[in-house]
């Protein structure tokens, strides 16, 4: 097993770009920084709102991200004996593989302010995202998975930086949550980011391109946990799911 944290200089790159871009901005209209209750701050001190606070991890359908936008993978070794999982229907090529031994995700670490609350021909479209940042964005809410993963030769690994999750002989996926909106607007299309990405959700209509990703944990003395609260348990377990195994739901953004 090997736990690699990599990609912080991507990061800290793209999150001085940012900075440096929104800094000139309100220097430019003569405007000073806000805290988020609105008081005003130095520039200097609103770097982590700009940059790492909020960020999100989609999933993208390549097997990279574009240039200047961080890129993680996550391998989770599956139980080895009687595995007889599949994919129904598949989600295969949507950002997620199930393997021999294992599912792998392909991440784009992205600004998590690019989303909102989602309705879908006039339904809301509950949906959840990797959290990446310190918070989870505005109007969305956090929850997360402990895994026990294969305890025999364990496989996990990682490649990039996925904190606040965490990955070594077993793991904890963290995720941020959004159902109806409240203090901003809801979508009704997904942000364009620039490449193709899916999410953790279920589709509205026919047209969505969708699918199941199931996860065979430990069966031995299995130790998986979920923590959420209970106002929003009930939408975060139809997309990851509770309990000895992990099923996920993977659908299509963009």
């Amino acid at each position: 097993m090997s736990f690699s944290i990599l990609g912080n200089a991507f990061f800290a790159t793209r999150r001085s770009f940012a900075l440096a871009a929104v800094s000139s901005a309100l220097l430019a209209c003569g405007a000073e920084g806000l805290d988020e209750a609105g008081v005003d701050e130095p520039l200097a001190e609103t770097e982590e709102a700009i940059g790492a606070t909020f960020d999100v991890g989609v999933l993208t359908l390549s097997a990279s991200c574009p240039v200047g936008v961080p890129f993680s993978r996550i391998y989770l070794d599956g139980e080895d004996d009687n595995r007889n999982f599949a994919l129904t229907p598949s989600a295969s090529g949507l950002g997620v593989r199930l393997l021999t031994g294992g599912v792998e995700f392909t991440i784009c670490r992205v600004d998590g302010r690019r989303f909102r609350a989602r309705l879908n021909s006039g339904q809301v479209q509950e949906y959840a995202v990797l959290q990446m940042g310190s918070s989870c964005p505005t109007d969305s809410f956090p929850f997360s998975k402990y895994m026990d993963t294969e305890d025999d030769d364990n496989n996990n690994r990682v490649s990039g930086d996925i904190q606040p999750s965490g990955v070594n002989a077993n793991a904890r996926l963290r995720f941020c949550l959004f159902r109806s909106s409240a203090s901003l607007l809801a979508m009704t299309s997904w942000p364009n980011l620039g490449f193709n990405y899916s999410v953790f959700g279920s589709p509205i209509d026919s047209s969505e391109q969708w699918g199941l990703l199931p996860q065979d944990d430990e069966d031995d003395d299995n130790e998986n946990s979920y923590s959420v609260s209970p106002d929003w348990a009930t939408s975060a377990k139809k997309l990851v799911s509770d309990g000895r195994n992990t099923t996920y739901r993977i659908l299509r953004a963009r």
